[in-house]
């Protein structure tokens, strides 16, 4: 769909910007899970009736196994699990087009991804994206600002799969799990030897200003025996584009990046050794201008180097697995005021995430009982010019599931977790869980889960020191800030009546207490502003999923999503949530000649916002409703290679509170071997 980008920026969002620049990548500390990937880990047709793979002639709904490890924090078949996992495998992500994780969650049901400062980032079940944890291999992507992820940020050139578990997580991962988690999942080598590659071209004239888009991503993979290596490295660039000539700000930044990921295996007996290594680096340029006239320069420089290792050792019936990684980024934002130097901003703001994570994972004889017992210890600093001081925390969480077989022939399933998350700043948090599946019959599988979970304060909340002599006010931190704490509800049933048709019904409640925000210091002696506790907010709905293949070629999957999102302290609907939002996919191939077209999309309801009126009331706006078009082409030429040419927003979405990259169209080659 419609690439979402950064929307202008006015002068007081120029203010908001230098303030929340200091939480880039002010993340509370999250946990990691553990798990060694499978071989064939994210191969096989689709698990479910929402697998959203298609092959690349599709078969009748298949329920082929698909490992996955982010549900349990272990090893297990998609099909098993008691929390429902959804997964988009590499097929999906090369069909769909897209190049980076905010493209490939797109048209997914119950998430949205909805522009951030520096990108887009996501919203889970109506949450904020503080409220969804993101991984890439079971470790905390880091480098969050005002507490959401750039998710355009990471590539898809060395992702095997994502898999994606709604609802709280925190009795398994902590901090920030409690709307979810996104898991990415990197490849590795399966074959003696690999080799791919991608090309693309694109523009959005006339609309585009510096250039056209490019994307190109190599990749290599050797395999000898119990020794694997992949290297993959790649270059993005999406230029400037403004859908306003009227001034001379922009509104899309021109974005270059270059990234590359280097993974080692070596298996010796029955222990695996791994080690991960990713860097990056990005650089966004744009001009923004103020109400009064003022033109600024804008550009961010973001780096970030990531380094892990790998220990895990199989017995009889279980596994000992231990991660150790280490984290870096920095990101420095310039702004240069032409003409001028007195709102000239130069902010630079480095973190440091590191952790050691140990588990050991258990089944019976009789595979009855399952046991995943670990702790994770995990230390992060943030230096930021605007912090008041250097924020430092440690964390050592104790966690544990039971995974209990009750009634073989209904395939009863109660699995409870716990954890415990001790925290050198707030003191200790306890998350419980309880998950439960029942397979009433072959064709039908339920699922139920309650759990709690919670959000640590990030440094800014706790140590911001901002001033803005020129409106008159300040903003501070309060340590003395307390977790946001949450109970998630979600309920789900999948149907597969026959091999052509896969249904998928879900219900959800969460309920976020304790949330922070800011509020006036009626203490202070002139206007000041600090971080409080001080509402709560309701998200729940329902999700209907419909696969169907109603002939041989086609795939057709439909979603429809109802979302009730409240903020309980004002009485009134979450800003820019829709209560309706509908989504579509169909891939058509020829059988034997390697054609394939894709069409998806979505259809939105209106959003409300809320603006405040020369009298100072509050008003209510809502927004337009909106489609969102994408379609695409492939057509392979020999046994390796594939052209491809495709459009973005074809409808032209966009509007007043809707910063979607303009109707864009893009060509290129894949090659893989």
């Amino acid at each position: 769909m419609g690439r979402v980008m950064h929307p202008r920026w006015s002068s007081s969002l120029l203010l908001a910007l230098s303030v929340a620049a200091v939480d880039a990548s002010a993340q509370p500390p999250v946990e990691t899970a553990v798990a060694r990937p499978s071989d064939d880990a994210g191969h096989g047709a689709a698990g479910s009736p929402v697998e959203t793979r298609a092959p690349a002639e599709p078969q009748p709904h298949e329920l082929d196994e698909i490992v996955v490890t982010t549900a349990g924090r272990r090893e297990q078949s998609r099909t098993d699990a008691v929390v429902a996992t959804e997964v988009i495998d590499r097929e999906a992500l090369r069909e769909n087009g897209a190049e980076n994780v905010a493209e490939a969650l797109e048209d997914l049901p119950g998430i949205e991804i909805v522009p951030a400062l520096q990108g887009s980032t996501v919203r889970m079940q109506g949450l904020d994206p503080q409220h969804t944890l993101i991984l890439i291999d079971g470790e905390p992507v880091i480098g969050r600002s005002d507490g959401a992820l750039d998710l355009t940020r990471i590539a898809l050139q060395d992702v095997e799969r994502i898999e994606i578990v709604r609802g709280a997580s925190s009795a398994l991962y902590g901090s920030a799990a409690h709307g979810g988690v996104i898991n990415i999942i990197t490849r590795r080598a399966t074959a003696p030897l690999a080799l791919d590659g991608r090309v693309s071209l694109g523009t959005y004239d006339p609309y585009a200003l510096r250039g056209a888009t490019l994307d190109v991503g190599l990749g290599a993979a050797v395999r000898h025996q119990d020794f694997r290596l992949r290297a993959d490295v790649g270059v993005h660039r999406v230029g400037a584009y403004d859908l306003d000539r009227s001034d001379p700000a922009t509104t899309g930044s021109e974005v270059t990046q270059y990234d590359g990921g280097l993974r080692l295996g070596q298996r010796v007996g029955q222990t695996e050794l791994g080690l991960r290594l990713r860097v990056s680096r990005r650089d966004l340029v744009g001009i923004d201008a103020s109400a009064t006239g003022a033109v600024y320069d804008r550009r961010n420089r973001i780096d970030e180097l990531g380094v892990s290792g790998t220990l895990s050792t199989e017995f009889a019936r279980g596994t000992l697995a231990t991660q150790v990684y280490v984290t870096q980024f920095r990101d420095r934002f310039v702004l240069d005021q032409r003409g001028s130097t007195q709102e000239d901003v130069d902010q630079d703001t480095r973190q440091r995430l590191g952790e050691v994570s140990s588990q050991y994972s258990v089944t019976t004889d009789d595979a009855r009982h399952t046991f995943t017992l670990g702790a994770d210890v995990q230390q992060e600093t943030l230096l930021a010019d605007r912090l008041s001081r250097k924020g430092t925390r440690t964390r050592v969480a104790p966690f544990a599931q039971y995974e209990w077989l009750a009634n073989e022939a209904l395939n009863l399933i109660v699995a409870p977790g716990f954890r415990v998350d001790v925290d050198s700043q707030f003191g200790a948090v306890a998350s419980p869980k309880l998950a439960l599946r029942l397979d009433p019959h072959e064709t039908l599988v339920l699922r139920a889960s309650a759990g709690r979970g919670f959000r640590a304060p990030n440094f800014k909340e706790l140590y911001l020191s901002f001033e803005n002599p020129s409106v008159g006010y300040r903003v501070v931190g309060n340590p003395s800030v307390r977790p946001e704490t949450s109970w998630s509800f979600q309920l789900e049933g999948t149907w597969q009546p026959t091999r052509a048709v896969g249904v998928r019904v879900s219900l959800y409640r969460n309920q976020i207490d304790d949330l922070i925000d800011t509020a006036l210091d009626e203490s202070a002696a002139n206007v000041v502003y600090t971080y409080v506790n001080t509402s709560s907010a309701v998200t729940q709905g329902s999700e209907l999923s419909l696969q169907l293949q109603p002939m041989r070629g086609l795939d057709v999957q439909l979603t429809y999503v109802f979302l009730d999102a409240r903020d309980l302290q004002r009485g009134r609907a979450l800003t820019g949530r829709p209560r309706h939002r509908a989504t579509f996919r169909a891939r058509y191939s020829v059988p034997g000649t390697g054609f394939s077209a894709i069409v998806r999309g979505s259809v939105v309801g209106q959003r409300p916002f809320y603006e405040t009126a020369e009298n100072g009331e509050v008003e209510r706006v809502l927004d337009d409703p909106y489609l969102s078009l994408d379609a695409r082409l492939e057509q392979r030429v020999g046994e390796y290679v594939a052209l491809f040419a495709g459009a973005d927003n074809l409808a032209g979405a966009g509007g007043r509170y809707l910063n979607l990259r303009p109707r864009g169209f893009y060509a290129g080659l894949r090659v893989d071997y």
